[in-house]
């Protein structure tokens, strides 16, 4: 009874917990094998001889099979085939045609009981700690996925947050970069304001110092821009200073620093070059000025300017440099406007041009 309570037990959860499905294999495997314990079986009960016996079938083998079964079939396999020996030994020691060779018919039975205990032992104990073990295997594996499932959602918990603190950190910087240009720029006509030019003019200043280069600066101031103003309104004024910024662009080069002083006042700063350079490209902007027509609402606008070019001694402040272009460009003011004036030629008339007075047109 000892011996059935295993599988009895098995049958029991079965019942339980619903038949288990087993796959093809599986059930052939146990056929074969319990085929082998039956073949086996009925050699090593049934004595004819017992130099035979012991010679090719021995109980022994089945202590084999029934290991065969622990690794094969598991704990319900091991069980079955102990039964099944189980009733091969017990129906024979009935009958009296065990191979047990005993003075006794209780000596057979100790010994039959102990050679089922042994096979017992060792077929289902084995099957049992095989099972323990893949348990605790497949426990130690649901333990890993779930360790590497909470290991992959923190990293992607880290790489979202990092992505959207890297995309915070970017939004920042734009926005950094947008307030830095906003600070620099001048909100109407997009070019460098007063204080962001007076920066990198000074900055230049130094290294050109350092390098024994010269400099220039040229001082831009649209003739009669107030009449635009009174006539037309401060949108067309707006309109001419935004439509000025390209033909001055287009004078100077790609290092020359170009700025807007306020109003309608302008100022160019030209790196490495000198008294002749300044005046041919001050000649070029008022070309470019002049040439402009702005259309404003179906009308024609033209204006002019007056410029002042101013050299840099090498050894001068900035603030000196722009007065000197100042005091130029009042110098083309006085003069008619509309005219080029570098204070060394101040009294030359050789960039005499026509009055913005007498060039403005007006709708």
């Amino acid at each position: 009874m000892l011996v059935l309570t295993p599988l009895i037990v098995v049958l029991w959860r079965w019942f339980q917990a619903g038949l288990p499905h087993f796959k093809l294999h599986y059930l052939l495997e146990a056929l074969i094998l319990w085929l082998a314990v039956i073949v086996i079986g009925y050699q090593s009960f049934t004595v004819e001889s017992y130099e035979k016996a012991f010679l090719f079938f021995t109980p022994i083998w089945l202590v084999l099979l029934g290991v065969i079964a622990a690794i094969r079939l598991g704990v319900v396999g091991a069980s079955a085939t102990v039964a099944l020996i189980t009733v091969f030994a017990v129906e024979h020691l009935v009958r009296g045609t065990h191979p047990i060779i005993v003075d006794t018919p209780q000596n057979a039975v100790w010994l039959t009981q102990e050679y089922l205990a042994i096979i017992a032992v060792v077929s289902i104990g084995l099957a049992m700690l095989i099972q323990e073990i893949s348990e605790q295997r497949d426990v130690l594996k649901q333990h890993e996925n779930a360790l590497k499932a909470q290991n992959q959602f923190l990293e992607e918990r880290v790489n979202e947050r990092t992505l959207a603190l890297k995309e915070v950190n970017q939004a920042l910087q734009n926005a950094n970069g947008r307030l830095a240009k906003s600070a620099a720029t001048d909100e109407l006509t997009g070019i460098p304001n007063r204080r962001h030019f007076l920066s990198e003019v000074q900055r230049e200043l130094q290294r050109l110092r350092l390098d024994g280069q010269t400099a220039s600066a040229i001082m831009i101031d649209l003739d009669h821009f107030k009449q635009v103003n009174d006539n037309l309104g401060h949108e067309a004024g707006d309109l001419v200073l935004c439509n000025i910024v390209e033909p001055i662009s287009n004078a100077i080069r790609p290092r020359d620093l170009f700025g807007r002083m306020g109003g309608e006042e302008f100022l160019v700063f030209l790196s490495g070059a000198d008294q002749k350079l300044a005046n041919s490209v001050a000649e070029r902007i008022r070309a470019e000025i002049e040439s402009l027509e702005v259309l404003y609402r179906n009308q024609k606008i033209n204006v002019t300017a007056s410029l002042g070019v101013a050299e840099w001694d090498g050894r001068s402040h900035l603030d000196e440099l722009f007065h000197q272009a100042d005091k130029a460009l009042y110098q083309a003011k006085n003069k008619g406007r509309n005219r080029v004036i570098n204070l060394t030629e101040s009294d030359s008339d050789s960039k005499n041009r026509p009055s913005h007075e007498d060039h403005f047109e007006l709708p």
